[in-house]
């Protein structure tokens, strides 16, 4: 069978003997998980052994693309990372925007799985049928950009994009991340979560280069262009997307309104002077508008610092909300220019933003509780709204300085390390930080990152309907009440297996999820670009959805990891001490309970055999 949307091959490349080799994809998997993350998904459990380092030699990277990249289908081509986190031990999987995706599939590559570990550092190049390995030593320590310049002089092609990670990445901090180019010139997507720049720098990968001119075929060209057709009218006619599309995703006024913003390492659910920060307060400084490759959206935005401190600095996609939380929030300090020269650092280093914001908040508790002193910090008075340290703090994670070593190895280990009951104020799930939402003030979204396969992870499952105030696809006869526990296992679930159909094809979740019906015209696009019929009936990508979602989970189970769907004590405790969600608590019991019923897993959170058998997925009982 030939199938449309994809270009059919894999390119395997083994980085100890500086080799590499052609397949095609498993075409009986495509039916069971479309591609994209489902596809890439299936790859990792098949080869990947269970128990292996995640920073050895054997583990793998996989980048893939899905079958709607260049297409023509609005904001679907987005790239992947899967891999074994260094950071939870278990599945994750990141994701990147910009061009680097759909140069890939121009390339000729629907996925590439990366073996084993160069003995010095390099780069590798992609062009069409064809890998060159080329060393890396004197890009080496630099920053990205530096990095990513330097490979286009070399390859005397501005038009290749390249993705690469920063010093944070060479030095193992374990929540490291890749960033890529965007028209060549301009900063674009970062695969932020998960450590995956940690496992590329373990392989003394530098960066990955790609160019190509090829097209993937369509099954159906006519149908599928006319799906299109109704997506772009769909994108026009929501009412959400043109607000998104000038803003992008700074919400602080929303998280702040609604009393869920992180303060003070999630002491509080308000941040004081938040208007300095909210999407408002960027719109003198933003030089114009940018996007991802094939989308109209248009939500990244660059911007430039007012005159002061931080003068002149440009940044494009951003600030997003989570950086914006992860750094103002950490360390109660709320000023544009100073977000702005944080997630400026935070790419130069190829850190992920949120990790990093959170490791800063957790150690400024650990400084006010008395579990650091001066002596630890190396001098510097981590007191709320000393900046200047949450900056240095930044430097001294990427490079393994002083107490920065202790936090690149994230807040669950470093905790561990420091004892006294720091584990108390590590705020995390499975290892992996929380991002910009406090879960007392939205159990389905608290619920989605405690149950989140990667570790929590708001793009995972995200509430659209507590947070942004949205409809919930199927009617609930109470409604949608943030603080209630009402129907939010069903209501977590279902935005959980949403995401995971979307980023089959591989949709940006933003515009899908303000859109309303989206998901049948979505199952339209892939059934006309792949050729299966049943990719047009939205009940059968549903199922593939919830098969992508316990494939992950038995991934995690294979690990040992069980029992680990927790969130801190700290919101189940701890009620909110002010604001809008003032006396909430996370009623982690009940909410569990609803959560495992709903989704027809056992109380320490492992599927049932009947679920497995109903979902396609016997193969995993036998781990």
């Amino acid at each position: 069978m030939v199938l449309g949307g994809f270009v059919n091959q894999i390119v395997r490349i083994d980085l100890t003997n500086q080799t590499y080799s052609f397949e095609s994809l498993r075409e009986e998997w495509i039916k069971d998980f479309v591609g994209g993350r489902g596809l890439a998904a299936r790859y990792l459990y098949e080869e990947l052994k269970p128990g292996i380092d995640p920073l050895g030699p054997e583990n793998k990277l996989i980048f893939n693309v899905g079958p709607l990249a260049t297409t023509g289908a609005q904001s679907c081509s987005r790239w992947m990372v899967t891999t074994k986190s260094p950071l939870t031990g278990g599945y994750t999987r990141s994701v990147g925007g910009g061009d680097f995706g759909a140069e890939m599939k121009f390339a000729g590559y629907d996925m590439i799985i990366i073996e084993g570990k160069s003995e010095k550092p390099v780069f590798i190049y992609l062009g069409e049928n064809k890998v060159t390995f080329l060393e890396a030593n004197e890009l080496w320590g630099h920053p990205v950009e530096f990095a990513i310049e330097v490979i286009k002089d070399r390859l005397r092609d501005r038009d290749t994009r390249v993705a690469a990670i920063g010093p944070a990445g060479e030095n193992l901090v374990r929540f490291a991340s890749i960033h890529s180019d965007h028209n060549g010139i301009e900063r674009g997507g970062a695969a932020g979560r998960g450590g995956v720049g940690a496992v590329m720098g373990s392989k003394n990968l530098k960066a990955i280069a790609v160019r190509g001119k090829g097209h993937a075929p369509l099954a159906d060209p006519k149908g599928f262009h006319e799906a299109v057709k109704k997506q772009v009218a769909a994108y026009q006619a929501s009412p959400m997307i043109p607000s998104f599309s000038w803003t992008g995703s700074q919400i602080a006024e929303f998280t702040n309104l609604a009393g869920m913003f992180p303060t003070r390492n999630f002491q509080k659910g308000v941040l004081e002077n938040w208007k300095s920060i909210d999407s408002e307060s960027y719109s003198d400084i933003r030089l114009k508008k940018t996007q991802c490759y094939a989308c109209m959206v248009h939500c990244g935005s660059y911007s430039r610092s007012a005159p002061g401190k931080f003068s002149g600095i440009i940044r494009t996609k951003g600030p997003e909300y989570e950086t914006i939380f992860a750094i103002a929030g950490s360390v109660d300090y709320a000023d544009r220019d100073y977000v702005l020269e944080y997630d400026r650092l935070c790419d130069d280093l190829g850190l992920d933003s949120i990790s990093t914001g959170v490791a800063i908040g957790f150690a400024f508790e650990l400084y006010e509780k008395g579990l650091l002193s001066k002596v630890d910090t190396g001098g510097m008075e981590l007191t709320w709204g000393n900046y200047q340290a949450g900056l240095e703090l930044t430097r001294m994670i990427a490079s393994r300085q002083g107490i920065g070593d202790l936090l690149a190895e994230g807040v669950k280990r470093a905790a561990e390390r420091i004892g006294n009951g720091a584990e108390r104020y590590a705020i995390h799930v499975k290892g992996q930080e929380l991002p910009g939402y406090d879960p007392r003030g939205a159990k389905s979204h608290g619920l989605n990152l405690a149950t989140a396969n990667t570790g929590a992870n708001h793009n995972y499952g995200y509430s659209t309907q507590e947070v942004l105030g949205l409809p919930f696809p199927k009617p609930l006869p109470e409604g949608v009440d943030r603080f209630s526990t009402m129907s939010k296992g069903d209501i977590t679930k279902t935005n959980q297996d949403f995401t995971a159909m979307m980023e089959t094809g591989f949709m940006c979740v933003f515009p899908m999820q303000m859109t309303p019906g989206i998901e049948n015209i979505i199952s339209e696009m892939l059934a006309t670009a792949i050729g299966i019929p049943e990719f047009g009936d939205v009940g059968y990508l549903e199922k593939v959805g919830e098969r992508i979602y316990n494939l992950e989970r038995m991934f995690n189970v294979r690990e040992g990891m069980k029992d680990d769907d927790h969130l801190p004590r700290r919101f189940i405790e701890e009620p909110m001490p002010e604001g809008p969600s003032a006396g909430q608590v996370y009623e982690e019991d009940e909410l569990l309970r609803q959560y495992y019923e709903v989704r027809g897993w056992d109380q320490h959170g492992v599927p049932k055999a009947e679920t497995l058998q109903t979902l396609g997925l016997e193969f995993t009982l036998s781990y």
